[in-house]
């Protein structure tokens, strides 16, 4: 409906609003749980719940007491690569971490989220320590190895207190800010004393060898004294300690590089023993004890791959049992120690089965025959609860069926076999199982097709083996809305699934969701009212050129461009009066060019082939202006520079060669504004700066040099408002600030919104660094910084800010975030536009004790809040890093957008504006009356209209449900430009 009415401003009455849930596309997660750690009857993990990065999480087994105990890099970052090193020491969890401040340290929890924090960083500020080989000396003394500015990589030592005031260097093995290679620590605990072992690695240096260094307990325990190097330990590897508390004789077992002998070292008497004497490179590979006795796999030229035992004498150490009988070696997997008896995996011609040795020949022997008759094909996951050991075998992998996958449990006190559960679990996910027994269950983590990568936990039996909590449910990643307006049905493109490619979906006027193509699509865009164009790809063709009415069957191939080789790859697209312009590449033809298609195969053809042949002008930054399309595009003679198009050969050509010759302008952000194109380009002398074209050579030209000289003012965020372009850029003088300009010199200016000050007699240059810069109606919404240098001093972080046509100076909207610590209200890091509906604005923004989820704001400080805390707590409901998944709906009062209420993955939910009460009570002032400007008002249900007059103005009107106009309503005084027919349009959107 459009007729000619009356514009009147009004306030908002905003009633609660509940965003829901609109559908959950992706409900398969696939970010892995890694590395448990248990502290006081609780697993801790490092997880992804598809919102936050890598983060510590903890589980008591329960679905409510499995949760994120805190976001430690803030955001979608990752805190955890894994749950590195993790520790308990002194009752609390102590591990590496990272965040945007402090980069990569210590760290220690208590299991809360105030109680988790940085506990030592060696190299404040965000250049790492890069700490390593966190050790638990007794509860007493924590050690481990990091590096600083001084000293280089070394090891160091502190106290129970955790903090960067009781660190300590314990020694520097490389005197200076050299580093030392220290492969290994190992604590061991003696009779009122402890003692820690120190491996090197460094290959042709002193310092290379186990170096040891002791506490003593008598009287209180001290800290750890200057080191001593063991003779005969120059290059070794392997370290494992053996205590006889019977005797009280003290072994550190170990082995050389190569050939790999085991040796011992005896703490009592200070002196090294070699146990073989196998003068070749073959080697063994771990030590496990039991009964004092070492077992080890070692490999020789007769037996291969088999069981090897020490008493730690000569005479005592030598093969344990050849298990597999010849050269071809057993493969011994998965030793888990129960008493005084070792439990492995071991692969024979009757299968891979569990096996046990207590250290003797008798001893040593298959316990099960896990399938009899049958052939297992692997074997892996062994942990021990109690007596119980859980393992997990595969036969013969199937893709289309994984329920050859058995969760298994062996009892050993009673030699019990069961078959517990069979898993959707995947052979080639082997390494990333993780489990650890809890309250007499085992915890671990699984993969099935219906929960992705989740937390599972069993006692045993098929009916105690539940899901605990699938805690990275999947996200679609909805983007790229695009609205019809002829059938009011929003497009977009989601993931089914984390890791496959974009489909297209739909969400029709009565609000519901339907994918419309299993094809991977890359971009598209609206021919018509009921036509889109697409960049799809499927298994015949490539990614060609399609077309779609919004429906399956009305899915089609448009021209598959490149027929000989794998894809065109369409791109670009751009609208050109009925048709679409956009770029494709034929490899042996035409390279990458401009084509164009009016959604038939025969209407699809290249436009001009720029560089013939093969070669490729690959043209770029496509907008629309006036009847023609304009582009950076490279020719052999030209470079990179501005060209123009009507869609026609003849009417293809070159707009101006600004940098003449071969080199290039390389034109780049066209913009239009009225009926003019602005575009940052690269000349000799000025560097990138701001230029303005009317489409002809002469009319194209330098706005102005806003950074004297060469150098770039790095110009960004192009935005049109009025008859103005707004933009930020650094003239070098007043930092990165906001600009605008009219294509003129004189009307080329900066909003210096964070001034400079002086300190010490130094003029410090200050950066708003403007972002996000929207327009909408008359208003221009941006984010920036802002300091106040005056007692106190003042910084409101990065938060909202507007500015009105006619204004002076922009304004801040609301200090959103004013709590210590991270002030920001709205992230750097989110570099896009903000989405409107109506004239209220949409945005990722936080307040400091929620984390970042969906705001709005209407332009004033009570108008701007959040919407609803969706992820309770410190949580992100909202990826405050995207820009593209977030869409108004002005026609049903909708906004979508993608959020996660811990429930679900990033999904696509939906805030309804309808119940939005709005009247129009103020009139405009004779000042602006006066004013050639326009104004927009926007309900998302009934606007109403009392007695008011105006001055030049063009009106619109968008409301959900109805204009109404009062009685005495009047136009009065309106005088129009030449050609203007209309100065009030009205449209009604008819919101439910």
């Amino acid at each position: 409906m459009k007729k000619i009415f009356l514009l009147l401003l009004m306030p908002l009455f905003v009633v609660a609003q509940t965003p829901t849930l609109l559908k959950d596309i992706n409900t398969i997660g696939d970010k892995v749980p890694e590395t448990f750690a248990i502290l006081n009857g609780i697993v801790y993990f490092a997880h992804s719940d598809d919102i936050h990065g890598v983060e510590l999480w903890r589980s008591d087994g329960t679905t409510t007491g499995t949760y994120m105990v805190k976001d430690l890099n803030f955001g979608p970052e990752d805190g955890l690569s894994t749950l590195d090193q993790p520790i308990v020491f002194n009752n609390k969890l102590v591990f590496i971490a990272t965040d945007q401040y402090s980069g990569r340290e210590i760290y220690k929890s208590d299991g809360t989220a105030t109680g988790t924090q940085l506990a030592i960083d060696l190299n404040p500020g965000n250049t790492s320590s890069e700490p390593s080989l966190l050790t638990n000396c007794g509860d007493h003394r924590l050690v481990f190895v990091a590096k600083n500015n001084i000293y280089g990589k070394e090891v160091w030592q502190c106290d129970t207190t955790l903090t960067y005031s009781s660190t300590t260097i314990l020694n520097d093995f490389t005197p200076g800010s050299g580093s030392s290679a220290i492969n290994q620590l190992i604590f061991a605990p003696t009779f009122l004393a402890g003692t820690l072992f120190i491996n090197i690695l460094q290959s042709a240096s002193p310092n290379a060898g186990i170096w040891k260094t002791s506490f003593s307990c008598f009287f209180g325990c001290g800290a750890f004294g200057t080191p001593t190097k063991i003779n005969g330990t120059e290059v070794s590897r392997d370290l494992l300690f053996l205590a006889n508390t019977n005797t009280q004789q003290f072994d550190l077992f170990f082995r050389d590089f190569a050939p790999g002998n085991l040796k011992k070292y005896n703490l009592n008497s200070n002196t090294t023993l070699q146990l073989t004497n196998i003068n070749s490179a073959q080697y063994f590979y771990d030590l496990y004890s039991t009964n004092n006795t070492i077992i080890f796999q070692f490999i020789d030229a007769t037996n291969g791959v088999e069981l090897w035992k020490s008493d730690g004498t000569v005479a005592g150490t030598g093969l344990l049992k050849d298990i597999n009988v010849g050269s071809t070696g057993t493969g011994i997997r998965e030793m888990t120690k129960i008493n005084n008896e070792l439990y492995f995996s071991a692969s024979t011609p009757n299968g891979r089965n569990l096996w046990k040795t207590d250290g003797t020949i008798a001893g040593t022997e298959e316990v099960l025959d896990i399938d009899p008759g049958s052939t297992i094909q692997d074997f892996y996951g062994m942990r021990n609860v109690g007596s119980q050991i859980y393992f997990f075998t595969f036969g013969q992998y199937n893709p289309e069926n994984s329920a050859n996958i058995q969760l298994r449990v062996f009892d050993t006190s009673n030699s019990n076999y069961t078959s517990v559960k069979s898993m959707d679990l995947l052979p080639d996910l082997e390494s990333d199982f993780i489990a650890m027994p809890l309250n007499n269950n085992l915890i671990f983590t699984a993969y099935d097709h219906q929960n992705g990568f989740a937390i599972w936990k069993t006692n045993g039996t098929n009916t105690g083996t539940q899901l605990v909590k699938d805690v990275s449910q999947g996200t679609s990643a909805a983007n790229s809305f695009t609205l019809t307006q002829s059938t009011n049905t929003v497009y977009f493109l989601s993931k089914e699934h984390s890791y496959f490619e974009q489909k297209l979906f739909k969400i029709n006027p009565n609000n519901q969701v339907s994918k419309v193509s299993d094809n991977f699509i890359h971009s598209y865009a609206a021919l018509d009212a009921n036509t889109l164009i697409l960049s799809a790809k499927d298994a015949n063709y490539g990614r060609e050129l399609w077309k779609t009415d919004g429906t399956p069957s009305g899915t089609t191939l448009v021209k598959d461009i490149e027929t000989v080789f794998d894809s065109s790859e369409p791109s670009n697209f751009t609208k050109l009066n009925t048709k679409i312009v956009f770029t494709a590449s034929v490899a042996n033809t035409y390279g990458n060019e401009l084509w164009i298609t009016d959604g038939t195969n025969a209407g699809t053809n290249i436009i001009k082939d720029i560089i013939a042949g093969g070669a490729s002008s690959q043209p770029q930054f496509l907008t629309e202006l006036n009847g023609f399309v304009y582009f950076s595009a490279n020719s052999n003679n030209q470079g990179y520079e501005l060209w123009k198009t009507d869609g026609t050969l003849a009417g293809t050509n070159l707009v101006k060669d600004i940098v003449p010759g071969s080199q290039s302008s390389s034109p780049k952000h066209l913009t239009k504004l009225g009926n003019k194109l602005f575009f940052i380009a690269n000349e000799i002398n000025s560097g990138e700066e701001l230029w303005v074209s009317d489409g002809t050579a002469a009319g194209t030209q330098m706005v102005k040099d806003i950074r004297q000289g060469p150098l770039s003012p790095d110009i960004k965020d192009f935005t049109a408002l009025g008859n103005f372009l707004y933009f930020s850029a650094d003239n070098g003088i007043i930092g990165r600030e906001l600009w605008r300009t009219d294509g003129t010199i004189a009307n080329t200016i900066p909003f210096n919104i964070n001034e400079e000050h002086s300190i010490l007699g130094s003029i410090l240059i200050e950066n708003s660094n403007p972002q996000n810069l929207t327009a909408i109606g008359n208003k221009l919404y941006f984010s920036a910084e802002k300091a106040i240098y005056q007692n106190p001093f003042i910084y409101f972080g990065r938060e909202l800010w507007s500015y009105t046509i006619g204004d002076i100076f922009p304004v801040l909207v609301k200090d959103a975030n004013p709590f210590s610590g991270n002030k920001d209200g709205i992230s750097f890091k989110f570099n896009g536009n903000f989405r409107s509906l109506g004239n209220i604005i949409y945005y990722p923004g936080t307040d400091g004790p929620h984390g970042f989820e969906l705001w709005r704001s209407d332009g004033t400080s009570a108008g701007t809040f959040m919407v609803q805390d969706l992820y309770k707590g410190l949580a992100n409901g909202i990826n405050y890093v995207s820009n593209n998944e977030m869409f108004g709906n002005p026609y049903s009062g909708m906004l979508y957008f993608n959020a996660t209420d811990s429930q679900n993955g990033y999904e696509l939910w939906n805030l309804s504006q309808c119940s939005f009460s709005q009247n129009i009570i103020l009139t405009l002032p004779t000042s602006i009356q006066k004013k050639q400007s326009s104004q927009f008002i926007t309900s998302s249900s009934n606007i109403s209209n009392t007695n008011i007059t105006y001055g030049n103005l063009d009106i619109n009107y968008r409301a959900g449900k109805s204009v109404t106009l009062q009685p005495g309503f009047s136009v009065e005084g309106i005088k129009l430009p030449q050609n203007r027919k209309s100065v009030f349009t009205a449209e009604i959107g008819g919101c439910l």
